[in-house]
Order: structure tokens, then sequence, then C-alpha cells
């Protein structure tokens, strides 16, 4: 997931236009939080409590971050 974020940003950069760069993190920033809440509602329908509180000590997008 780091790897796909970073990806974006030399994407947006590409585009030689800080607009560009916003736009395309924000989009896909949006895309990917909504396909998070979709995995994590899986996960906790699956497993229960115990992936709820593996996710409270877990970060969720970015080790360490977020």
């Amino acid at each position: 997931m780091v790897f796909a974020l970073l990806t974006l940003v030399g994407l947006g950069l590409s585009s030689r236009t800080w607009g560009g760069t916003l736009v395309i993190v924000a989009l896909f920033g949006l895309v990917y939080s909504y396909r998070i809440s979709l995995e994590e509602n899986v996960l906790k329908a699956e497993f229960g409590q115990e992936y709820i509180d593996y996710a409270k000590k877990t970060k969720r997008l970015i080790p360490f971050l977020l």
C-alpha cells in the first residue's frame, strides 16, 4: 500500500503541477479510504472481537504513521 501511495505522488508530480498532484492524491485517498473501510467491515464480521483488538494496536495505512 505504501508503494502504491508513493506511485500516486510520483504520477502527480509527473504532471508538473501542484494542482495535478493534489487532485490525484486526494482522489485516490478517497478511493483507498473507502476500500479500507470495506475490508475492515469484512474482517470484523469474520473475526469479531479478535480483529477489533488487533486493529486497536495496529496502524491501517502507513506503518508507524497512519
